[in-house]
């Protein structure tokens, strides 16, 4: 017994000894030569490798995988997407595909081993301010929260938007007071420079190479934006009817005996949509929680034309995240179509709205975008506005 004891220690250690872990500092290439800095830890161990994403405050891990040659692909658990990376002794290289876009859309990154074994850097909060944007000029101006916290050259944060936040930044600022955030999710690649000139600051910001904008802000401690449960109204009073169809099949209706006496919460979302993804997460825990009388189903509205890779996307997701709640496929991903299959209601204004019908089927709230775990105090705030609709949808 001692003998067996001792060959598993010797196996366990030996296995320990063959695992490897690297941490990289990546630079993603965007438009006008601008470079997305994220971290990208991979972790050997007998031939699998595991690679996880750094973004600011999350990390993000890929599927497992396993080199062909001297290239590995690391497919995204949730967004339709993967990292190609490129192994050799004198540079390691690599690029992102999203294929929930049109054409082929890559952006290119290079790597480089960093010295420190450590994957995130300890966050000390030396101070913090709040600044009032306005993203773009004229009929295509939208008002934003800029939230940031500096610590040392380190700057932190985030930008909070009537539909939702750019999710967790990171980035560094200068003596000089020149920053430079971004964010690199599997979903959508964010970079924003700017100088902050006393109490004002101005910018441009970059999502991947298909787009571009400039904002300026002014720093202000009671900046906010409008009540997400005030932007979007139901334009009928009383029950409401929903069916949708795909093709000749009916795939859901509101009338159905598993809907019928219950308080439903309709979430209106895509599988591309990184907001949607942090409410879905948000929304599966409540749903494990829930009681007799409440139902959840998420409406997805997907990119491409293809139904097959709609529904794989679907099931992709709910696999990977352990869903507890249907997910269906109720059309292509534009807000027109949206708006269409449900008429009874304002133009959807962004992904994720969020529907609280009492047990009658009326609506009782409308909720436009999510605030997801990287704007601190306003997702707290949010969680418990959704807290009292859920109470006020189960009275009624």
């Amino acid at each position: 017994m001692i003998r067996y004891f001792l060959i598993i220690c010797f196996l366990l250690a030996l296995k320990s000894a063959t695992a490897q872990t690297t941490v990289f500092d990546a630079q993603m290439s965007l438009a006008d030569e601008k470079l997305l800095r994220f971290t990208l830890g991979l972790f050997e161990d007998s031939g699998s490798v595991e690679a996880t994403l750094i973004n600011g405050g999350e990390k993000i891990p890929l599927l497992p995988s396993v080199w062909q040659g001297d290239s590995i692909d690391f497919e995204h658990p949730v967004f339709d997407s993967y990292i190609r990376i490129f192994r050799s002794n004198a540079e390691w290289k690599g690029f992102w595909h999203d294929r929930s876009r049109k054409g082929i859309y890559q952006l290119p990154f290079t790597l480089e081993k960093q010295g420190d074994p450590e994957l995130v850097e300890s966050l000390l909060r030396a101070s913090k301010s709040r600044w009032y944007c306005q993203f773009d000029t004229g009929e295509n101006a939208y008002p934003a929260i800029g939230e940031f916290n500096v610590s040392g050259h380190r700057m932190y944060g985030t930008f909070l938007t009537e539909t939702g936040d750019y999710r967790y930044l990171q980035g560094v600022i200068t003596p000089d007071r020149y920053f430079e955030i971004s964010a690199f999710d599997g979903s959508h690649a964010f970079y924003f420079e700017g100088n902050i000139l006393g109490d004002s600051l101005k910018g441009q910001f970059y999502s991947g190479y298909h787009w571009k904008t400039t904002f300026v802000g002014f720093r202000s401690d009671t900046a906010h934006l409008p009540d997400g449960f005030e932007l979007t109204k139901a334009r009928i009073k009383g029950p409401i009817t929903l069916k949708i169809m795909r093709g000749d099949a009916l795939v859901f209706d509101l009338d159905a005996p598993e809907y019928k006496n219950k308080a439903v919460l309709i979430q209106v979302m895509g599988t591309w949509c990184p907001n949607c993804l942090d409410e879905t997460q948000y929304l599966n825990k409540l749903n494990k929680m829930k009681v007799p009388m409440t139902e959840l189903v998420a409406l997805c509205f997907e990119r491409g034309s293809d139904t097959a890779m709609q529904l794989n996307n679907l099931a992709r997701v709910k696999k990977n995240l352990g869903l507890t709640y249907p997910m269906i496929l109720a059309g292509k991903a534009d807000k027109k179509t949206a708006s269409e299959v449900l008429p009874f209601m304002d133009p959807v204004l962004s992904y994720p709205t969020t529907i609280f019908l009492n047990r009658r089927h009326e609506v009782v709230g409308i909720h436009t975008g999510f605030n997801g775990p990287a704007t601190g105090q306003a997702y707290r705030d949010q969680s418990r506005a959704f807290d009292q609709m859920l109470r006020k949808m189960m009275d009624n």
